[in-house]
């Protein structure tokens, strides 16, 4: 966006779901504040287009709305309207609904967004898969990968940082309600490390209500039996350590609700794991 306006272009940006609102879809429960929240969402969506005949171009990302069938979209690809851009970068078209939100699954339309292909203009895939689905109700197809394409960006020699001693940096974005598809490729995961290591890390797969912190050096490491006795009183690898830094460490976490955990490899480094419960949002002060 700030590209577009450099060169000249106005743009207006309207979002469907806040912030607030899409923390509180992955959570368990709560069904009538998401369906509250979602009415007010979807009004000020509603009001939001009032206008859009103003604009040159209407640039749609997935969906107006994500449930019912394509009403809106119909409405705004007829005459007198501005040209719609359609893009996507997920097989939005096959229907999926996560744990969370299991009652919502009967009001989803996935055949929608055929109809939204073929009736918009332009339509921006973000990879051949969902280019070859488009081309289907659509010639007028470009795709823009959606993913780092390896043979292209590729981490710059004698930069420092630009490799990780321990291996191979593999990250996995996914939210609370898909985490148990990398807890489930776990066993796999380890077994493929104990023969060519790598570093995994996970985004947006935290526990509800849970803080995560992650601290990781490049220091000498530890062995396999260090690693295991790390937290044990009066163990310690220094000499001279007495070996209560870390056991005092770990009871007092575990006496605020946390828990703790640590990984290392000799000649590597460490990474220690802290998971804490959130405290509430606190009420504002009255004066």
């Amino acid at each position: 966006m700030p590209f577009l306006r450099e060169n000249g272009f106005e743009v207006t940006l309207s979002p469907l779901f806040t912030t607030e609102f899409f923390r509180l879809v992955y959570k368990r429960g709560h069904l009538s504040k998401k369906v509250l929240g979602f009415i007010s969402l979807s009004l000020r969506r509603l009001l939001s287009l009032s206008n859009v005949k103003d604009y040159d171009v209407v640039f749609i990302y997935r969906e107006i709305f994500p449930i019912g069938p394509a009403f809106v979209e119909r409405i705004l690809s007829g005459p007198g309207f501005p040209p719609i851009v359609f893009d996507f970068d997920d097989a939005i078209f096959l229907g999926s609904t996560s744990d969370a939100n299991r009652l919502i699954a009967a009001l989803k339309v996935p055949s929608k967004f055929a109809t939204i292909v073929e009736r918009s203009t332009h339509v921006i895939a973000g990879n051949e898969y969902l280019a070859d689905y488009a081309r289907r109700f659509n010639p007028a197809v470009t795709k823009i990968p959606t993913c780092v394409d390896t043979t292209v960006f590729r981490p710059r020699e004698g930069i420092a940082g630009a490799r990780d001693p321990r291996g191979p940096v593999i990250g996995w974005i996914g939210s609370p309600t898909t985490a148990d598809y990398i807890k489930g490729l776990g066993g796999v995961l380890h077994e493929v490390s104990t023969g060519h290591p790598f570093v995994l890390r996970v985004s947006g797969t935290a526990s509800e209500g849970l803080v995560v912190l992650e601290i990781e050096d490049t220091g000498v490491g530890m062995d396999a039996e260090g690693t295991r006795r790390a937290f044990e009183p009066y163990f310690s690898t220094k000499t001279g350590g007495s070996g209560l830094g870390l056991a005092n460490a770990k009871r007092n976490i575990e006496l605020c609700g946390g828990t703790v955990s640590l990984s290392s490899r000799a000649g590597v480094g460490t990474t220690v794991r802290i998971a804490l419960t959130a405290a509430p949002h606190a009420a504002p002060a009255s004066s």
